[in-house]
């Protein structure tokens, strides 16, 4: 047996296995199967528009540069746009790019 595969330009992975040898003594040959699976990696909800983030408790030495030293800052987002999620979906936040939690 033997199997190939590749990626057209859809994004589509096209596979195929092909079988040939000896089955109960009987020589068989260019037996094949192909099948098509396509990968959909289209994001549906990005964030167009203008976003306003700003900051409560900026206790910085300028109260508008988004630099604090408050540890419990509050941090405010607004959207042009409504952002519509999915049921299983959540908006989630990180300070440090490692832990998220989802936004209430």
């Amino acid at each position: 047996a033997s199997w190939t595969s590749a990626l057209d330009s859809d994004k589509a992975y096209i596979v195929q296995v092909t079988l040939s040898g000896t089955l109960l003594g009987n020589a068989m040959s260019g037996l094949s199967q192909a099948s098509i699976v396509t990968i959909d990696d289209t994001i549906t909800g990005t964030l167009a528009g203008t976003h306003t983030v700003t900051i409560s408790n900026d206790a910085g030495i300028l109260s508008n540069d988004r630099i604090t030293n408050d540890s419990a800052v509050k941090v405010s987002l607004t959207l042009e746009n409504a952002l519509t999620l999915a049921n299983d979906e959540t908006l989630q936040v990180s300070a440090d790019g490692t832990n998220w939690v989802a936004t209430t």
